[in-house]
């Protein structure tokens, strides 16, 4: 399955804005990064974002489904085809496994207490190719990767699921020459932000900040 794509559904824009409208913040996990803090990004970064500064440094993080309730898919074909363009989350379970995980465009990840998460599996690309990706051209394989979490790796909770991307997933992009990188950590491989986060104290001082940035990408 071709998860190296620029393929994005409406979603995430659609309520970014429904929210705005209403005066609500748009929810995302705990966990966000910087683009100039970053060898890789994830490859949704670019049109799933928080904000662009002047055209170049995307901050970007995980969006919450924070609509009544997120679809839940069932089927490894199915998950594949969200996997490469849904921009709001979903849930993923089949009857062998334990419990649901939950995906977005290029990210399986398990969500943990006090909205963090664990991601498993993500697909990223070179921070110095997140705009050239976009161009009219056949992507260069090599400014991509797909990163997976030891976890993922070596849990046998994950055998199954791990061989099925293993083999559907993983080992095809390889051999087209997208890198592979098994790490202990991905948040701290493709999430780091060394910049002071922001505080708010009402939502119109949110918006003017974010409304510095340019969204255009």
């Amino acid at each position: 399955m071709d998860l190296i794509n620029t393929s994005f559904d409406g979603n995430y824009r659609r309520r970014k804005e429904q929210l705005e409208v209403r005066g609500e913040i748009f929810q995302t996990y705990n966990i966000d990064g910087i683009s100039s803090d970053n060898e890789y990004v994830p490859i949704g970064a670019a049109k799933m974002n928080l904000g662009i500064y002047n055209g170049k440094v995307v901050h970007y993080s995980i969006p919450m489904n924070n609509s009544v309730s997120m679809p839940t898919i069932k089927t490894y074909s199915t998950l594949y085809r969200a996997l490469a363009t849904r921009t709001m989350p979903f849930k993923f379970k089949t009857s062998s496994m334990e419990s649901h995980l939950t995906g977005v465009k290029g990210i399986l990840f398990k969500r943990l207490a006090d909205r963090n998460v664990d991601i498993l599996f993500l697909v990223a690309v070179k921070t110095e190719y997140m705009r050239k990706m976009f161009e009219p051209r056949e992507n260069d394989m090599s400014k991509f990767a797909i990163f997976v979490s030891r976890e993922f790796y070596t849990s046998l909770k994950y055998k199954s699921l791990f061989n099925k991307f293993k083999r559907e997933v993983i080992l095809p992009n390889v051999e087209r020459g997208v890198e592979l990188i098994i790490t202990n950590n991905i948040e701290e491989r493709c999430f780091k932000n060394n910049v002071a986060k922001p505080k708010f104290k009402s939502v119109s001082e949110m918006k003017e900040y974010l409304y510095s940035f340019n969204q255009e990408i």
